[in-house]
């Protein structure tokens, strides 16, 4: 992404720095795909957030404006010299690791699903893990917040996943592509979807289906938690999938 005229956002009353046009802003000026992140994002100062297909932080920022710690986990250099140009920018660079690479549900690996649907988009080979072995590489002691986008492998992230949603109940936002193309003809018929929410829900795990464009996000949040987003937040939903 070529530099261009940094735009400022906001959310929560907290302000960072983009580059226009890019994809942080509709045409109203309102952050990308701020229905979702309004009603459900609400990480806190302190926070640590996993952003799995980080892309140029369109997650990530937000975080950061937000006080959180941010793991970008993205395969593409491409993208991740973009986003550290942007942590720069803000004056972020100290909230946020980056790490180059693929999560998929073993390490090394590139599953049939991970073939066909995201490993079209990785710029060369990237090294292949899972969620569970990143998360015990790092040290980290805690995982508040997870938001997983990698172009259809959203399953194979999750079920490599499974300890760290067991050990730290997150809150987990998918962006599900089961019904758009390309990658709706390997999520359809393997029903990537349906398994998806069937390992939320054996996990104890709460979950809305929430649309937004011409795909959906899937929220799961554990069910421990009586409510979420807080209660004060008027969007507050209570509803399952």
């Amino acid at each position: 992404m070529p530099p261009t005229a940094a735009q400022q956002l906001q959310i929560r009353g907290r302000t960072f720095l983009t580059e226009a046009p890019y994809e942080f802003a509709d045409r109203v000026g309102r952050l990308g795909e701020g229905p979702i992140i309004d009603r459900y994002w609400h990480v806190q100062e302190g926070d640590v957030v996993f952003d799995v297909g980080a892309g140029h932080g369109l997650w990530t920022l937000p975080s950061c404006a937000l006080g959180a710690r941010v793991y970008a986990v993205e395969p593409n250099e491409s993208s991740c010299v973009a986003l550290e140009r942007l942590l720069a920018l803000n004056r972020f660079t100290s909230q946020c690791h980056i790490v180059q690479v693929a999560l998929s549900n073993r390490k090394g690996e590139h599953p049939a699903e991970l073939r066909a649907c995201a490993a079209p988009f990785f710029e060369g080979d990237p090294e292949i893990t899972t969620l569970d072995a990143l998360v015990k590489a790092l040290k980290i002691p805690k995982v508040d917040w997870i938001k997983i986008d990698v172009e259809g492998g959203e399953r194979c992230v999750i079920a490599g996943g499974l300890r760290t949603l067991m050990r730290y109940r997150p809150v987990v936002v998918i962006e599900d592509h089961t019904g758009v193309a390309p990658f709706m003809y390997y999520c359809v018929p393997h029903d990537t979807r349906g398994k998806i929410l069937a390992t939320l829900k054996t996990l104890s795990y709460t979950v809305v289906d929430e649309p937004y464009s011409d795909r959906n996000f899937i929220v799961g949040w554990p069910s421990e938690r009586v409510r979420f987003p807080p209660p004060d937040d008027p969007h507050a939903v209570a509803g399952t999938v």
